[in-house]
């Protein structure tokens, strides 16, 4: 009997949040599309090389945890000649923290009243986990990462983003491998459902 009971209020509390979530602007999370320039430095056997030029690229996902929390999953790929040459590539998965902000636009609704508070600077701070492939040595690395930057609100569904990236990597054999890279570009927020 308390089972049943159990039951029946588990499937009144799931069918009540799936109308709220229904009737409510939900944000699943943001979109960026940014570029820049970038540093690499690399050691493989006792050899060194580097390259600094423009041809970094990002494609990231985040989705907020809280409203100062986010976590992100993307992709970057580093050209040597800008658009081809030789590449390194591979996913990042990070947290950002805002600290004096929330990290996106936010909505209150009342009967009478809406509520749209939209802050103008954004500067947030993120670690990270990025693992990269370089193309010329076949070599896989993996490390760990710090970022700094802010976000600046143009329009209530597009932003100007702007961030310094530091990523310590390394692998096999003992090669290491120091990425700084400078983004700027467009973060996107989107609507999973709403009115």
């Amino acid at each position: 009997m308390l089972k049943e009971r159990m039951m029946k209020l588990r499937k009144i509390i799931l069918l009540n949040l799936f109308f709220f979530l229904a009737s409510q602007n939900v944000f699943a999370g943001k979109i960026d599309l940014l570029t820049g320039p970038f540093n690499l430095q690399a050691k493989v056997n006792n050899q060194q090389g580097s390259v600094s030029t423009l041809g970094a690229y990002k494609f990231s996902y985040y989705l907020d945890v809280t409203p100062q929390l986010q976590l992100g999953a993307g992709y970057t790929v580093m050209m040597s000649n800008t658009v081809g040459g030789d590449l390194a590539y591979g996913i990042d998965v990070g947290i950002n923290y805002f600290p004096f902000t929330p990290g996106g636009p936010v909505s209150s609704n009342t009967l009478n009243s809406q509520l749209n508070v939209n802050p103008l600077w954004r500067p947030f701070v993120g670690g990270s986990f990025h693992q990269r492939q370089a193309q010329s040595t076949e070599s896989s690395y993996a490390g760990f990462g710090v970022t700094v930057g802010t976000e600046r609100a143009l329009d209530y569904f597009f932003d100007l983003k702007a961030m310094l990236r530091y990523v310590i990597l390394s692998g096999p054999n003992g090669a290491t491998a120091n990425e700084t890279t400078v983004f700027i570009g467009a973060s996107m927020p989107f609507h999973l459902s709403g009115k």
